[in-house]
């Protein structure tokens, strides 16, 4: 009988270690997938906000060329080498697209936004670096603490596409994040 138990020790001690090193490569893989996840909306978002300055101060710059083109001083100079018809018509014309430029600057690129959309990259770093940091210390964790930390990143993760998702481009929910619905 003690030769019998000194053979189910070690194999029971193997199978349960087998199963923890499973359970940690498979909990290692869902902290990488957190981080990936959170790094490309990160990226997406920097992205798109910076962009969104970029063409943001482009037309600004446009609108108020335009203005200055279609402003009464220009006209009275052009009107002496143009008919007045035609003169009523350019002006007409840059008064418009200016109309048209300044609409699309002020609706369509919103500073209040945009300045959310580069909080939200500095979130997203934020939490990519958490999953990191956990990724890295994973084998002086306990199961349990990785577990912890995988349900605050989850939690976390949450928050961050409720707060910012909807700045994303074209973003359907599948590509939203392998974890969000596991539980």
């Amino acid at each position: 009988m003690a030769d019998v138990r000194e053979v189910d020790e070690p194999e029971a001690v193997t199978t349960e270690t087998t199963v923890d090193i499973s359970e940690l490569e498979e909990l290692a893989r869902s902290l990488l997938r957190f981080r990936d996840t959170f790094h490309q909306k990160r990226m997406m978002l920097w992205s798109r906000a910076a962009g969104r300055t970029k063409w943001q101060k482009g037309l600004y710059i446009v609108a108020g060329l335009i203005a200055l083109f279609s402003g009464g001083a220009i006209t009275s100079v052009v009107t002496t080498l143009t008919s007045s018809t035609a003169m009523k018509v350019i002006a007409a014309t840059l008064a418009f697209v200016s109309g048209i430029v300044s609409l699309v600057t002020t609706n369509l690129f919103d500073p209040k936004e945009t300045e959310k959309m580069f909080d939200g990259a500095a979130q997203y770093a934020a939490a990519r670096d958490r999953a990191q940091s956990i990724h890295d210390r994973r084998r002086s964790l306990s199961l349990g603490q990785i577990g912890d930390a995988l349900t605050r990143l989850r939690t976390d993760s949450n928050k961050l596409s409720r707060d910012y998702d909807r700045l994303l481009p074209n973003l359907i929910p599948s590509q939203a994040g392998p974890l969000l619905s596991q539980r």
